[in-house]
């Protein structure tokens, strides 16, 4: 193939885009604004030439280049990645060369990032990160979508890694059909989200945070052939993910960790009334009564988010003692605002053992605590442990097609299920994953052997 039918295309804002050698270009994202130039006007690459979506850039950050690729690239194999980060030569210090994407590809269908982990499910990790309500939105969407991306979708938020940064490389047709089926979810999108409330800068770039997400679904779905290289960083840009917010900082007049009582569902009232120091102290202010909660309530243990006791919320909570101890609760109530805000804040006054929920799925169908611990002696039996027996049911025994309740086994599912097999073979775990999702509500009449 000629060296000129590979082209990579490395996106960023700036005006001038460096010189790049052969098979990279620069392509300025997010051009609106610039005088329309030609495609072939021998300039720079510009993303609102051509077809495009450049006005669109405050979205969907680096996803103009991609659209613009998919629409106005002729080359044989095309790539995206950015003016910072390129996929790195297996010997070198440096970006994959012409001969080297041209050999990798005979063995793959695409070449991508090397995945990434984290120390909670991508589901989790978007939401600590990002908007809960887009990811919410997006589960929404993908239910219409066909069942093989169903559960692509929930295997990759159930999982703990996850391939980043927009960036691949393949040949245009295959290229083709990755935009077609993303940019055509991102439409469902954008008919429903709400960019302009409650969003910074950075969160406006909503869509670049899903595609990612996106990108592992697809792969995942259509059992692409991958080859994975390191990404080649070539500035010390630092993370975008932040630690949680420092409480210690907090000042209503800065906005420092801007929220009012309502925002937190705050009893004001009631917490007034229930401790006669602050009422002498602070009256009827229901700023300064917020602000007593943030620095030294929620601390103290004094109950005032929905008259609940935070010892309460923590001790429901295993998987959050597990990541910050409890020598500090100002974690513990930043948590239990986001959960207000979601409306999903629920407390009970009762230990809660045998945790089933890991990210967004529970896997309640199909497994139980006390079955679990009970039939595997390198299970943690221990009530406090429960968190940990559910992540060795999900890490371990669905792999091994373990049984985890009376009331499923894997085996018998996959047997009675013959249009299953076909698409899954004899990977187990999507099996729990389409009974969870699908089976368990056979109960309500519908037939699940011809569901797919």
């Amino acid at each position: 193939m000629n060296h000129r039918d590979v082209a990579i295309y490395v996106v960023s804002h700036l005006v001038n885009c460096p010189e790049y050698d052969c098979p990279y270009t620069g392509l300025q994202v997010g051009s609106v604004s610039a005088e329309k130039t030609s495609i072939t006007s021998g300039e720079r690459l510009t993303d609102n030439s051509g077809q495009n979506i450049s006005y669109k850039n405050f979205a969907y950050s680096e996803l103009t280049g991609l659209y613009w690729i998919w629409k106005n690239a002729t080359e044989n194999i095309v790539g995206i990645c950015h003016y910072r980060r390129f996929l790195k030569s297996p010997d070198e210090e440096r970006p994959l060369s012409t001969e080297e994407i041209l050999s990798a590809l005979e063995d793959a269908d695409v070449l991508i990032p090397a995945s990434i982990s984290f120390s909670h499910s991508v589901a989790e990790q978007y939401c600590r990160y990002h908007q809960v309500a887009d990811m919410s939105l997006l589960a929404r969407i993908m239910k219409k979508r066909p069942l093989v991306e169903q559960l692509a979708f929930h295997e990759l938020l159930a999982s703990d890694s996850l391939i980043p940064c927009n960036i691949m490389i393949a040949p245009k047709g295959i290229m083709d059909a990755y935009c077609s089926w993303l940019f055509a979810i991102l439409d469902d999108i954008e008919r429903e989200i709400d960019l302009f409330h409650g969003r910074d800068a950075y969160q406006m770039r909503v869509f670049g945070f899903l595609a990612e997400r996106l990108m592992n679904v697809w792969l995942i779905a259509n059992g692409v052939r991958c080859a994975h290289f390191e990404i080649l960083t070539t500035d010390d840009t630092p993370s975008r993910e932040s630690s949680l917010p420092n409480l210690e900082g907090y000042s209503l007049a800065t906005g420092i960790f801007t929220l009012s009582p309502e925002d937190v569902s705050l009893n004001v009232e009631k917490y007034r009334d229930d401790y006669p120091d602050l009422k002498e102290a602070f009256g009827d202010d229901a700023a300064a009564l917020l602000d007593h909660y943030i620095r030294h309530g929620c601390n103290e243990g004094r109950i005032g988010l929905k008259a609940v006791r935070l010892q309460d919320y923590v001790a429901n909570r295993p998987y959050l003692r597990k990541r910050y101890g409890t020598d500090d609760f100002a974690p513990y109530y930043y948590n239990m605002i986001e959960e207000a805000k979601r409306g999903s804040l629920v407390v009970s006054t009762n230990r809660v053992d045998g945790v089933t929920r890991q990210g967004i799925l529970d896997y309640a169908p199909v497994y139980d605590w006390t079955f679990y611990t009970s039939h595997y002696s390198d299970v943690p039996n221990d009530a406090a442990a429960s968190e940990d027996a559910l992540a060795h049911f999900v890490n371990v025994g669905m792999k091994e097609g373990r049984r985890a309740s009376k009331g499923f086994d894997v085996e018998t599912y996959k047997e009675a299920h013959p249009r299953l097999h076909r698409l899954f073979g004899d990977t187990l775990r999507p099996y729990y994953l389409h009974y969870m999702l699908i089976g368990s509500k056979e109960h309500k009449g519908v037939d699940w052997r011809y569901a797919v």
